[in-house]
């Protein structure tokens, strides 16, 4: 696999499209989801899902920004 500025540039459109809406997206959380091109390309409650319907639609996961939203209920020891 080779990866190119492009696909670099799109990544970092993605992260920061993601950042700006998180909240939108959120939801109640406890869920995967897998971003293009601005919008949720995909979600489901595991990355197993999630990988699943992108194989399914015949997208490469490697050159997508998948992240998980935990539920509201959850806490970060930092």
């Amino acid at each position: 696999m080779v990866v190119t500025p492009r696909d670099l540039e799109a990544f970092a459109r993605d992260s920061e499209w993601f950042a700006s809406n998180y909240e939108k997206i959120r939801g109640n959380g406890n869920k995967v989801v897998a971003i293009k091109d601005d919008e949720v390309l995909v979600e489901g409650e595991t990355i197993e899902d999630v990988l699943m319907e992108l194989e399914k639609l015949n997208v490469d996961a490697a050159f997508l920004l998948i992240d998980v939203i935990p539920s509201d209920d959850t806490s970060f020891i930092l």
